[in-house]
């Protein structure tokens, strides 16, 4: 499979547990809430049974990745505010779930997280992974695409740093092909990744 010996982690399909998500979506949070791109990956994949998520912190670590309440609780709220996320409550149990809504339908252009990638990194990390996934962009282009900490620019040191954090972390960021226009001329992040 091409997506899987792109992020250098070893030639498997594409599984339930890749978070997949349309591509213009995936940019849009990368520039505006990292966090919230963070939080879409694991209700993604939690959802992917029942279509329903119950988005507390200890069923996020059940991911395999901790994430500190005030990440979750700003993520689940920028996704609702995006349209993203439905929050459905539940008297009977007290509790809210969340329902992925129509706006996260299956694309053609889209992007597969892997596991490894959504689990084990940080929001700004897995941020700088899917924006170079999508447009084959180095470390000094992500303040492009890609907001800092309280939605400041990113610098370009920081940019570094978070490819230095992923080659760290085992992700080989071999170049991919750029887009030119508003399409790249083979998308390889789309469904021919299955076929293979």
């Amino acid at each position: 499979m091409g997506d899987a010996r792109k992020y250098g982690m070893g030639a498997s399909l594409i599984s339930a547990d890749h978070a997949r998500i349309p591509a213009a979506i995936a940019l849009q949070l990368c520039a505006e809430s990292p966090e919230a791109l963070a939080v879409l990956c694991r209700v993604l994949w939690f959802a992917r049974g029942s279509g329903e998520c119950f988005a507390s912190c200890a069923t996020m670590r059940m991911a395999g990745a901790a994430m500190a309440l005030p990440v979750l609780r700003r993520g689940l709220v920028a996704l609702q505010d995006r349209g993203l996320l439905l929050a459905i409550a539940n008297p009977e149990r007290s509790c809210v779930t969340y329902r992925p809504t129509s706006a996260l339908a299956k694309s053609p252009r889209s992007v597969f997280v892997p596991p490894e990638v959504w689990r084990g990194f940080k929001p700004g990390a897995l941020a700088a992974w899917v924006v170079w996934r999508l447009t084959g962009c180095d470390a000094g282009e992500l303040p492009k695409h890609l907001t800092g900490r309280s939605g400041k620019q990113l610098s370009r040191s920081q940019g570094y740093a978070l490819f230095r954090t992923l080659r760290s972390g085992g992700v080989s960021l071999e170049p991919v092909r750029k887009s030119t226009g508003a399409e790249s001329e083979k998308d390889s992040t789309n469904t021919d990744d299955l076929k293979t």
